[in-house]
């Protein structure tokens, strides 16, 4: 196949990406401003908390995370229950988990123990995608 015969299908649209972006940029900085106050008592949760800026700074960015890790939250309700409900109702939205999904789980669990030669088809979303989503 040349690369003028190749073509590329975009799994997720421009606002799911972005919504993406702004989901990792919220853990990551929850987390970088986070984790400093549990352990604030040790030599390196001092220094982070300094070059961020002193508790005031860390405080702040902390919150913004988690303002904007509510509003992806929300976004992502919204486009589920709404966007999505002009296409088809939410329990036919294809990351509901299915009797499907279930059997792939363990034909997936026979295929790793050795009793199966392949691993399980998938749909769209395989069931450990749509274990990560509801967990």
């Amino acid at each position: 196949m040349t690369a003028k015969d190749e073509r590329l299908y975009p799994r997720f649209g421009f606002g799911f990406r972005i919504l993406h972006i702004m989901l990792f940029t919220g853990v990551i900085l929850a987390s970088a401003s986070g984790i400093p106050l549990k352990f604030a008592h040790t030599d390196w949760a001092k220094t982070m908390t300094a070059l961020m800026g002193g508790v005031e700074m860390r405080a702040l960015i902390h919150k913004f995370a988690a303002v904007l890790l509510i509003a992806v939250g929300v976004a992502h309700l919204l486009s589920v229950l709404i966007v999505d409900n002009w296409r088809r109702p939410f329990w036919r939205h294809p990351m509901m988990v299915r009797l499907g999904d279930v059997l792939s789980f363990f034909q997936d669990l026979a295929h790793l123990v050795g009793r199966r030669a392949e691993r399980a088809p998938q749909g769209r979303f395989s069931w450990h995608e749509k274990f990560d989503y509801w967990g």
